[in-house]
């Protein structure tokens, strides 16, 4: 049966509260946690460490539910984006260098990918647990549908004019090579 407009919004929905949760916002449906998550986003430094880590892999690694998001899988995106953006610096006279946000936007791409294209009926149950949780602790609030074979062909980011969709569409590029 075909979903209406609504269903597929609140799909949507459920798959940015998913990886908020995952990647450690500590209450999705609490503006404020919310809020707070990504004003401490924004104060993470741009680029890498002495180890070779992203500063953003610091930040998530210290929140991220280590259940949805092991450590290793953590570390293996941050090292696959920092190899995806050199793809995309290659031929730069000036290499493009990453905000916070847009970081976290690859590192949750990774994950992504890495689950829908690896594991599509394992990530599907995951994602459906989570929903089922969702729906019976927030009762009252949003109804979130249950995810089914078609819900996870497509993906999109919400993100303000200029904040750079465009290069990360480059990245995804990568991001998609190396998974499928």
């Amino acid at each position: 049966m075909a979903r209406s407009d609504l269903d597929k919004f609140r799909l949507r929905l459920a798959l940015v509260d998913y990886f908020r949760d995952m990647f450690g916002v500590t209450d999705v449906t609490d503006r404020e946690s919310v809020r707070r998550f990504y004003d401490e986003l924004n104060d993470v430094s741009e680029g890498y460490n002495s180890e070779g880590r992203s500063y953003v892999y610091n930040f998530v690694s210290a929140k991220a539910d280590e259940e949805r998001l092991s450590p290793d899988d953590l570390l293996r995106y941050d090292e696959n984006l920092k190899r995806n953006m050199e793809e995309v610096n290659a031929n730069r006279s000036t290499p493009i260098v990453l905000k916070p946000f847009q970081m976290l936007a690859g590192l949750m791409s990774e994950a992504y990918l890495d689950r829908v294209l690896g594991e599509p009926e394992a990530f599907r149950e995951r994602l459906n647990a989570f929903v089922a949780e969702y729906n019976e602790e927030h009762k009252g609030r949003i109804t979130y549908p249950t995810f089914s074979g078609d819900d996870l062909n497509i993906a999109a980011f919400w993100m303000a004019t200029g904040s750079g969709k465009t290069l990360l569409m480059h990245l995804h590029y990568y991001q998609y090579l190396h998974y499928a």
